[in-house]
This record gives C-alpha cells, sequence and structure tokens, in this order.
C-alpha cells in the first residue's frame, strides 16, 4: 500500500512572524550557532545555487528592464530532521519568495 501524504501546509507572512515571536530570540541564536556549526563540519549539502534570467540565456519574457532574475538555493543537514527549497524571484520593482520544507523521513 502508498501511504498518502498530507496535504501540503501555507503559512502567511503573519503567521510565520506570529510563530518566531513566540521563540525565545536567545533560542533562534542558539539554532542559527548549531546550523553555522554543523556547516563548518561539513554536515550540510548545499548545492550551487541556480539563477534564472541571467546571460548567456537572457532576459525572461516579461522582462523589459532588463533586471528580472529567480534563483533557487537547497540545503539539508546530514541527520537532520527536514530538509530546505527557496525560490526567489524579484524584477521590475516586483519580488516575491517561497520557502518549501520538507522531511527527510517522510519526504512530506
Amino acid at each position: 500500500a502508498v501511504a498518502v501524504s498530507p496535504p501540503p501546509r501555507v503559512y502567511s507572512e503573519r503567521e510565520v512572524a506570529a510563530a518566531m515571536g513566540r521563540v525565545a530570540p536567545r533560542a533562534i541564536l542558539d539554532a542559527l550557532a548549531a546550523g553555522f556549526t554543523s556547516y563548518s563540519q561539513g554536515r550540510v549539502s548545499v548545492p550551487p545555487i541556480q539563477t534564472l534570467g541571467q546571460p548567456p540565456l537572457g532576459r525572461f519574457s516579461g522582462d523589459s528592464k532588463g533586471d528580472g532574475q529567480a534563483c533557487i538555493k537547497s540545503a539539508y543537514e546530514e541527520g537532520g530532521e527536514v530538509f530546505v527549497a527557496k525560490v526567489a524571484s524579484g524584477g521590475g520593482g516586483n519580488n516575491s519568495g517561497l520557502v518549501l520544507v520538507f522531511s527527510q523521513r517522510t519526504f512530506a
């Protein structure tokens, strides 16, 4: 039998800010420090950034100003609980982004 994953959860900027407000600043700093330590010890996989909309391929079709770009970044910590991918785009005064978080255990 194939396991059915729960539907993805989507959080607004307001919900993320509220959740961050419930975490002690020291805990956030400790988590960041632990992440940099893992990275420094070679336990974090950070593939090269994928950048779209730049030479040699040229501009996106709607990029009349020549400043449009999108970047895709991803990473995971060996033995960690999640892996993440961030997609960010911008140009013409508009910016947008999305962070995807997946379980390393269930891939959901």
